[in-house]
């Protein structure tokens, strides 16, 4: 076998895995997490060892034997007038001979220099190729954009402290205030039951919400985002219900519902949407009797349904939302919610008409409720649409009125999906 055969092998399994990579990533189209970096970087880093060994296969083919054999294989090999000299114990030999045999002459340094250039001008073509294979691979994989915050207001907004207050969520430094001593009041007074624990929890979701402080910060699916979840304050709350749901059965008795339904909501707004499917679909079953008064079925089927959509489970989330819109004692508002999620469902589904028929029922029944997020939400999966049928124009006009509805109502969560769907234009 030829001495460049396993370098070769070597590049062509490293080509494989720097390209790969990111295909995965690209294919899996969820927010954009550590590990998505993580696998970014190694990508980046299989392509440098790939270009090393493609210098190697290069540096054996025309470089000279004595180079290759002293600087790759680690022989004591130089070559003094056309002699080459291997295996000498240096201690063995007069210094003055040492000093004119096995200096370290110019020819081997000129030899080092040209593998350094080597490597970088093999380096150009292969980065351009990586850049190149992502962006095609961005062209044709599908590229649907789902937005995993599209519940975020209303649930939020939604929650039985929130309900408690009569107020809607914002990012203002008043419900911030309001929440901060909330739960200084509840810490100080010690002593948890399951409906203290119940409410800490929510406290410690509603302040996990906070505004990018810069530019520079990081973020989850954008650079443009308005607003991040502070995973520090999320994780006080994912551990105080995983408390809970570590109880016995009977001691948590009427309150499954809304633990597993709270720890959904944890692990959408964190970017893990298969546990939150996971757990909203075990909300959905183990909602009981006597669970109204704190979360709402219809806002556990809406999560259920959101989160099963986002992971890929399109019957699933048809059937959690035709559940809502066959009940006619919910508000309109739950009916108007789960229509707009369907117009979401039947655009994945590649149904345009079905899902422009769904979006203009929810976009009507928000506009009877005076819910202006909703009309904003609407503006922008209409956006969608008009992308995907390949009128830009059309997209960016609804886009603009979903902007600038967000812009006035300061609903940051729609700013930041306005975000997410101006990265997607042509251009």
């Amino acid at each position: 076998m030829k001495k460049w055969a396993i370098p070769g092998f070597l590049y062509v399994l490293l080509m494989a895995v720097g390209l790969g990579g990111p295909w995965w990533v690209i294919l899996k189209r969820q927010s954009f997490q550590l590990i998505d970096l993580l696998i970014y970087a190694g990508a980046v880093v299989a392509l440098l060892v790939a270009v090393f060994m493609m210098t190697l296969i290069v540096a054996r083919i025309f470089f000279p034997t004595y180079w290759w054999l002293g600087q790759i294989v680690g022989r004591d090999v130089f070559e003094y007038e056309g002699i080459y000299f291997m295996g000498l114990r240096l201690s063995r030999v007069p210094n003055r001979i040492q000093r004119i045999l096995f200096g370290v002459d110019d020819q081997m340094r000129r030899w080092d220099l040209v593998y350094g250039v080597v490597f970088l001008v093999l380096l150009v073509p292969h980065a351009l190729g990586f850049i190149t294979a992502n962006r095609y691979f961005e062209e044709i994989l599908p590229n649907p954009a789902r937005f995993s915050q599209t519940l975020h207001f209303p649930f939020l907004s939604s929650m039985p402290v929130m309900r408690e207050w009569g107020i809607s969520w914002s990012p203002d430094a008043k419900l911030r205030q309001k929440v901060g001593e909330a739960l200084k009041k509840m810490e100080a007074a010690g002593g948890k039951d399951n409906g203290k624990r119940i409410r800490l929890a929510q406290l410690y979701l509603l302040q996990s919400f906070t505004l990018r402080p810069r530019a520079g910060s990081l973020f989850l699916n954008s650079p443009g985002e308005r607003i991040i979840f502070d995973q520090g304050e999320g994780a006080r709350a994912a551990n105080m219900l995983k408390t809970m749901a570590e109880l016995p059965p009977i001691k948590r008795a009427g309150w499954n519902g809304s633990i597993l339904t709270l720890l959904g909501f944890y692990h959408l707004a964190n970017g893990g949407f298969q546990k939150a499917a996971e757990f909203s679909g075990k909300a959905v079953v183990e909602f009981g009797d006597g669970e109204e008064s704190k979360i709402s079925r219809y806002q556990i089927l809406l999560l259920a349904g959101l989160t099963a959509m986002i992971t890929g489970n399109e019957e699933g989330a048809d059937d959690y939302l035709s559940v809502i819109l066959k009940d006619e004692r919910l508000p309109k508002l739950a009916h108007a919610l789960a229509l707009e999620l369907l117009g979401d469902l039947r655009q994945l589904q590649g149904e345009r008409e079905n899902s422009a028929k769904f979006l203009d029922q929810a976009m009507k029944i928000f506009e009877s409720v005076r819910d202006p997020n909703g009309v904003a939400r609407v503006h922008l999966k209409r956006a969608v649409l008009a992308l995907d049928d390949g009128d830009p124009l059309q997209a960016s006009v609804d886009l603009s009125k979903a902007s600038q509805l967000a812009h006035r109502l300061g609903d940051v969560f729609i700013l930041n999906m306005v975000e997410q769907l101006a990265l997607k234009f042509p251009g």
